[in-house]
């Protein structure tokens, strides 16, 4: 079959998007991984499946590069609603439907805003504290990111959750790397990484209003966090995504 499909990043997260309402595409490992291969196939960090769904405008399906079935992502989940709302598929406010939950998300010329809900927390780990932003997420402070280097790799074999490395730059400011389980490599930048690092900053330094997160790509996330009595209740993320080109692969 030939399937229609889009490349599209997020602040430098790549990805393949197909509008696969009727529920056709073969969801066969293999094919996944070669679509994703920057060698051999269309290459990206994941593929996004836009699904019909029956409490929302749309279901957002994401295979990772490894052809594995993630829970969601944030970046990802930006690229859909753009990629959606060109095809006149939804108006700007839409709700889309994840593995887990559904997320309220609206378009905007500036960049698509994402209302990420409320986190969960995991608890400390290894002194890091592990949270859940719809994926697991490992969150470590440090000094100095060039730590990342030498440790996200062995702490990700041992744990099997997104490692994020994070430095506090200023009041409301973070710098971030994240090694993305699935990707199996540093990424240049991670929506629900960097919320859970924003969430994080909130437990540990008391940051909240507005976060500004820098990630590998040179490009920033922007964050609000909403609290009440001293509780985090939501964290709504903004920015950028850009179209990349469009083609047709047969399957």
């Amino acid at each position: 079959m030939l399937f229609s499909f889009s490349k599209y990043e997020g602040t430098g997260n790549d990805f393949i998007l197909i509008d696969d309402r009727k529920s056709v595409f073969p969801l066969c490992r293999e094919s996944i991984i070669k679509l994703c291969n920057r060698r051999y196939g269309i290459g990206a960090d994941g593929l996004i499946l836009a699904h019909p769904s029956e409490r929302a405008d749309v279901s957002m399906r994401i295979f990772n590069s490894d052809g594995k079935e993630a829970e969601m992502c944030g970046n990802g989940l930006r690229c859909l609603v753009d990629f959606l709302y060109t095809l006149n598929l939804i108006s700007k406010a839409a709700n889309i439907e994840t593995m887990r939950k559904i997320y309220p998300c609206r378009w905007g010329v500036q960049g698509v805003h994402v209302n990420m809900g409320m986190p969960k927390m995991l608890g400390d780990e290894d002194g890091g504290m592990l949270v859940d932003m719809g994926v697991p997420h490992l969150v470590y402070f440090v000094e100095d990111l060039r730590l990342f280097d030498e440790e996200a790799k062995i702490r990700f074999a041992t744990s099997g959750v997104n490692i994020n490395y994070a430095t506090l730059d200023q009041r409301n400011a973070i710098t971030m790397r994240t090694f993305e389980r699935g990707v199996e490599a540093e990424t240049p930048s991670c929506g629900s990484g960097a919320a859970a690092a924003c969430c994080v900053a909130f437990m540990r330094f008391g940051l909240r209003g507005l976060i500004k997160v820098r990630t590998p790509s040179g490009e920033s996330l922007d964050f609000k966090l909403l609290a009440e009595h001293k509780a985090l209740k939501e964290i709504h993320m903004t920015g950028r995504v850009g179209h990349v080109f469009d083609g047709e692969v047969e399957l």
